[in-house]
């Protein structure tokens, strides 16, 4: 037998790779496109789009379309102008810059720029890498892609898209930049999307809109890598709008990491920069800062909603930054609003920050940072929400009466304001905390009318059941005449607690429990500040009776089903 060499291997294992075909470049060398088709040494963007679509030239001066899907349009100019909308893409296509897109003055604003044809073949992708397109004044978006259902995906790499209007008066007033319906899979990495406007009174999306695409029984798939998204408009969701309902939904989940939003509004309603609307699908946020985005409703920064009681939602935001969020109208949730259908139905906040953010003065406005509302789960862990600040209840986080439960787990609240009750925190809702600071916080502020405002730190409004454990709430304030320095209302402790004073509270106490009176107890924190871990903690100074305070037995982590706390915030 003849011994098989290393190299023999070698080219065994090169035979056997796949054999991938080259890419078919189509090169644009004219600066204007139109629909006209001229049998030239010049290459439209119009004309190169017909022969990758043909699989021809079209006797012009473009090179031939390729049946393999490789076809790759190329530029050997800076900018293209466009006097008609592009032909329908058909199939497999990549278009890649750098280049810049816009429309000519007489471009007729009915029309689409960039639109996939609604048999797009199905399985193929469309790449728009390095391509701008700004200052646009259109009646639809910019790019739209609907493929009656059948499986596709659009990536759209770099590039940068600003200025562009959508003024409502066409057949789709959703998205500015990108109206995408169907099976599709979207993709946006490292996207620059500011200053774009979806002037329709009840449009959805200031730069992007994942929707319900009609006769479908799809929504598309989002998925967001990097990237910048500032200063888009819309009625609801300033920048990005994702939205289901029971009978076209997403087949896969969405995913945002690493983005930035900032300056975002929602003109009307609700999502300064993100609006999600799910029937059955999960969203996570990654490593992504919402930094003073604006709504009139609910959701300064986002709105993440559910609507099927049989389907369970899962949203979470892990390591997340949310800062100077504002809601501009009567509404709560100066940062988050989470609303769910399902007891199912959970978000889970961690890892994240939440400073300055806030809600103004009225009636309805509670949760400067956070409110939650239906029967699901609301849980926040190793986080920190300081400097926030409501126009009613809850400084921080504050939760309705149907919420199902907001669980609060190695975490700080510190310095936040309410203008009645709970500096803090306001609940509503069935309520546990372990291994939570809450200090420094304040309610009663700016009450000029003489409207009460109670529990400095944690107040339980009318319902719900507060149980807390190996938590400190200590040094916290209340306005002029009102009650509870740092807490208000029934509270029951699971052990191992500080309670700074529980005059104005009704505080069951347990086992190992320190609890003040008048004068309150000290316990002796350090300022907030970065003391290990990703976010700012009050460190226990020397002396305090915190340290060692906790329960010997080891702390519980606070879970549905407990298990053993192995670390802090810290």
């Amino acid at each position: 037998m003849k011994k098989i060499t290393g190299a023999m291997i070698a080219l065994l294992s090169v035979a056997a790779m796949p054999a991938f075909a080259a890419e078919n470049i189509i090169t644009v060398n004219l600066a204007t496109s139109s629909n006209a088709t001229v049998n030239d040494s010049f290459c439209t963007l119009h004309e190169a789009i017909k022969a990758a679509n043909d699989n021809a030239n079209n006797a012009d001066g473009c090179a031939a379309g390729t049946a393999l899907d490789e076809d790759v349009i190329e530029f050997s100019v800076a900018s293209v102008e466009l006097t008609a909308g592009l032909p329908n893409i058909k199939d497999g296509l990549t278009i890649r810059g750098p280049v810049v897109i816009s429309a000519a003055v007489g471009f007729d604003p009915t029309k689409f720029m960039i639109r996939t044809a609604p048999n797009f073949d199905p399985g193929e992708r469309l790449v728009l890498e390095d391509v701008s397109i700004s200052n646009s004044t259109l009646d639809n978006p910019v790019i739209y892609i609907n493929n009656d259902g059948d499986q596709m995906a659009l990536d759209i790499i770099g590039g940068s898209y600003t200025n562009n209007t959508n003024t409502g008066a066409g057949t789709i007033d959703f998205g500015t930049v990108l109206n995408a319906g169907g099976n599709v899979e979207v993709s946006l990495i490292d996207v620059t999307m500011s200053g774009n406007t979806a002037a329709g009174p009840f449009s959805f999306g200031g730069a992007v809109s994942i929707n319900v695409d009609t006769g479908s029984n799809n929504t598309p798939t989002l998925n967001v890598q990097g990237g910048t998204f500032s200063g888009n408009k819309a009625a609801y969701a300033g920048a990005i709008s994702i939205f289901e309902n029971a009978t076209a939904r997403s087949t896969g989940d969405h995913v945002i990491n690493g983005a930035v939003f900032n300056q975002n509004v929602a003109t009307f309603n609700a999502g300064g920069a993100l609006s999600f609307v799910s029937s059955r699908s999960d969203l996570a946020i990654t490593n992504t800062q919402f930094v003073d985005n604006d709504a009139m409703d609910v959701g300064g920064a986002m709105v993440v909603t559910t609507f099927d009681a049989a389907e369970i939602t899962t949203i979470s935001c892990t390591n997340c930054s949310f800062s100077g969020n504002e809601i501009t109208g009567d509404s709560p949730g100066g940062a988050i609003y989470f609303g769910s259908a399902s007891a199912d139905d959970s978000l889970t906040i961690d890892s994240s920050i939440f400073t300055g953010n806030k809600t103004l003065d009225g009636a309805d406005n509670d949760g400067g940072a956070v409110y939650g509302a239906g029967p699901g789960q609301l849980l926040i862990t190793n986080s920190t929400l300081s400097g926030n600040s409501s126009g009613n209840h809850g400084g921080a986080v504050s939760c309705d009466s149907s919420l199902g439960e907001l669980r609060v787990v190695n975490s700080t609240a510190s310095g936040n304001t309410a203008r009645r009750h709970g500096g803090a925190i306001a609940a509503g809702c069935n309520v546990s905390l372990n291994n939570v600071t809450i200090t420094n916080n304040t309610a009663g502020v700016g009450n000029a009318d003489a409207t009460p405002g109670n529990g400095g730190g944690i107040r339980r409004l009318a319902g719900g059941v507060i149980t807390v454990q190996n938590t400190v709430i200590a040094t916290n304030h209340i306005g002029l005449n009102d009650l509870g320095e740092d807490c208000s209302g029934n509270i029951t402790s699971a052990g191992y607690n500080f309670i700074g004073t529980n005059l104005g509270c009704n505080f069951t106490s347990a086992t190992g429990d320190i609890v003040g009176g008048a004068p309150s107890a000290d316990p002796l924190l350090g300022p907030l500040a970065s003391n290990g871990g990703t976010t700012q903690t009050h460190l226990p100074q020397s002396g305090s009776l915190l340290i060692d305070g906790g329960n010997p037995g080891g702390c519980e982590n606070g879970a549905v089903v407990p298990a053993e706390l192995l670390v802090d915030q810290r």
